[in-house]
């Protein structure tokens, strides 16, 4: 395997060729429009109607359904992501109508957090993190969940 930091060609030649370095950059941002128009929107779950809403994502969404339905707080509604980048154009809108904002991530940095408030400009202020290698049990998402929500 060759590594460098030169371009490559539509063949996945290198090339130092500047008109094609032009070519492959103007092919790439093409596939971001792509995928902003054909993004997969975040559910909401349960309702419409919350002052404390979750983002998660990926093989979350069952574990955070269940912790919530345990919970039985009808203010508190999850963002569930199952695609995470790119982030849709109206997230912010949604994000502000919370009064408080969680997120459950499987790291140790809370990169998801970091990812959102860099394209939204809105800090989520509480975070459910775990980066043992296993998934969130749901008691443990539960527990947390009570601790922040008092």
């Amino acid at each position: 395997m060759i590594v460098d930091s030169d371009e490559h060609d539509e063949y996945g030649h290198i090339t130092e060729n500047l008109d094609i370095r032009t070519s492959m950059v103007n092919k790439r941002l093409a596939r971001r429009k792509l995928l902003d128009k054909e993004g997969i929107e975040p559910t909401l779950w349960p309702n419409k109607n919350f002052k404390t809403l979750l983002l998660c994502w990926g093989s979350t969404l069952p574990i955070v359904q269940e912790s919530l339905t345990m919970l039985a707080c009808d203010d508190v509604s999850m963002l569930h992501f199952a695609q995470v980048w790119p982030l849709p154009q109206n997230l912010k809108d949604r994000l502000t109508q919370a009064e408080k904002l969680i997120c459950l991530e499987g790291n140790a940095t809370g990169q998801f957090a970091a990812i959102v408030k860099q394209q939204t400009g809105v800090d989520i202020q509480e975070k459910i993190l775990k980066y043992n290698g296993l998934q969130f049990t749901v008691e443990e998402v539960t527990v947390s969940l009570r601790k922040i929500l008092g």
